[in-house]
């Protein structure tokens, strides 16, 4: 039996491909690969080009500030609604409701025609996000029985104002 984390063990028992290591960039030549699962409908490679670690310093730098007390800041409803409420008119969707939770983030509901396939909802959740997004973003994209939620933490780690961020979660719900 292979590790589960060997992309091909992973593979053959239903789970995703992961390759991780250095030493798994670049195309794979490997026989073994053929039998991967597709990332996408046409896809005869079954694996990446390399790696994003370039990018670890600033997701890392995000992670600091977020564990940071204090840091999301106070009334998402006076500084975030006005540009997500133009935002949610602007992609025609609709907004049902918003809370504050107790952590501060600001959980906003916003229904979307069933007719309005999974691409094109993203695309006009990606502007809506657009519309609040500070210098560092990281966006988490989950399904939900009504639809999709999207978790958000954005923030600025420096500038003209003091250090802060904010905390969302966008609940898109299909409607009729």
């Amino acid at each position: 039996m292979r590790s589960t984390l060997d992309p091909i063990a992973r593979s053959e028992e239903g789970g995703r491909a992961h390759f991780a290591s250095p030493q798994d960039r670049g195309p794979c030549h490997d026989a073994e690969v053929d039998q991967q699962v597709p990332r996408w409908d046409n896809d005869d490679v079954f694996r990446g080009v390399g790696t994003a670690a370039w990018l670890l310093p600033s997701l890392a730098e995000l992670q600091r500030l977020a564990e940071e007390p204090g840091w999301v800041a106070e009334a998402p409803e006076t500084h975030l609604a006005p540009h997500l409420r133009a935002a949610v008119d602007a992609a025609g969707f609709t907004w049902l409701s918003d809370r504050i939770e107790s952590d501060g983030t600001y959980a906003v509901t916003v229904g979307v025609s069933r007719s309005v396939n999974k691409r094109a909802t993203r695309q006009r959740v990606w502007q809506i996000i657009g519309s609040i997004a500070e210098s560092s973003s990281h966006v988490v994209e989950r399904t939900s029985p009504d639809g999709a939620v999207f978790e958000v933490v954005t923030g600025e780690p420096d500038g003209a104002f003091a250090a802060h961020g904010h905390t969302l979660r966008l609940e898109i719900s299909k409607a009729g």
